[in-house]
Order: structure tokens, then sequence, then C-alpha cells
């Protein structure tokens, strides 16, 4: 059996109408007449209450479909009306014998259930690169609003100096014979 996942422009797309299935890059680009292809991994649809429900949902969507690039995986929910994040981290109190605290019912997280595939996406990706050095990117009061592509482009970057390197300092009793300059000798 070979891995072979669908080709599409989005995630929508790859489930009803893919434009076919490649294994490779190479493959999948051939079926998208040479436009660029990426091989992602994302979200479809609702979060659903428990694991019958998202199953019932999808069952005509993935009829006949194997399903090594599709699967149903469990999520925290989030509250009606609100956007899907991770829940903040608890500390413990140490009260009353206990290390953490009770959670009333609206605090605890509720766990529900997605679709998640994996594909060839086909055409560019429209993500803003971040630019500049990541040291200062990091520690600039805007990076707070930078998009979760953008800070994984950004931890992939390669490291880049602030500022050219100077010159070593070979101290006050130190000189370069001017025959040989990669030479310190101490002058006492």
């Amino acid at each position: 059996m070979t891995l072979r996942f669908p080709v599409a422009p989005n995630a929508d797309a790859a489930l009803q109408a893919p434009l076919g299935f490649a294994m490779r890059e190479l493959e999948a680009r051939a079926l998208a007449d040479g436009a660029t292809v990426k091989f992602v991994v994302e979200w479809v649809g609702p979060v659903w209450p428990d694991l019958a429900a998202a199953e019932a949902a999808f069952a005509t969507r993935l009829a006949g479909k194997s399903g090594y690039w599709w699967s149903l995986k469990p999520v925290i929910a989030p509250p009606p009306g609100a956007r899907l994040r991770k829940p903040a981290p608890i500390k413990p109190n140490f009260k009353d014998g206990r290390r953490w605290p009770i959670l009333s019912e609206l605090e605890k997280p509720v766990t529900g259930w997605r679709l998640s595939i994996r594909y060839w996406r086909v055409g560019e990706d429209v993500v803003d690169r971040p630019k500049g050095p990541a040291r200062r990117l990091r520690r600039d009061p805007a990076a707070s609003s930078l998009e979760a592509e953008s800070l994984r482009l950004l931890a992939e970057q390669p490291l880049q100096a602030l500022m050219p390197q100077r010159a070593l300092d070979i101290g006050l009793f130190e000189f370069h014979p001017p025959d040989q300059p990669y030479l310190v000798i101490p002058d006492e």
C-alpha cells in the first residue's frame, strides 16, 4: 500500500474534489500543472461534542476514502462564541489539603472532536515573513500579534548577527609583527 495524499487548493477541496492523489512533491506538482505545492496538516469543520457525532457528521464526506490522510482527533473545545485556543495554565494553591484548586463547571476544559487532514496544498502561502534578526523581533511589543505561521518561520530562520563582528582586542602589551600578522606576540 502506498500512502497518497490529496492535492487541492484548500482543505474543503481536498475532502470533496481533489485534483488527484500524490505521494511525493514532484507528483503533486505535476497534478497541479507545475504550481507550487506544500504538504500541510489542517483542521476542518467545527468541534463536535463526542466521537460518534463527529463520525456521523463526516460519514458521507469520508465514505470510501482510506483513513491514513484524515483522522478525528480530540481537542479542547472553546466556550460558545469564543476562538479555539489553549487553556490558561492553572497554578497550584495548596489550600485545604489539596494541591490543585477545584474548578467550577465553567472553568473546566471540555474535550471535543475535530477532523484533521493531511494534504498537498496548491499555491503560494500568503504569510508575512518576519524581517530582521530574531533577537530583536521577539523583544518587540508588536511580536505578540504575529500569526502562528510567522512565528514558525521566525524560529526556523538562521541566526543573524546584529552588527558585523569587530576586530579582536589583543591587549595592551601584545602586538602583531609586520612579517607575520597572524601571530600575537607579548611585549613586556
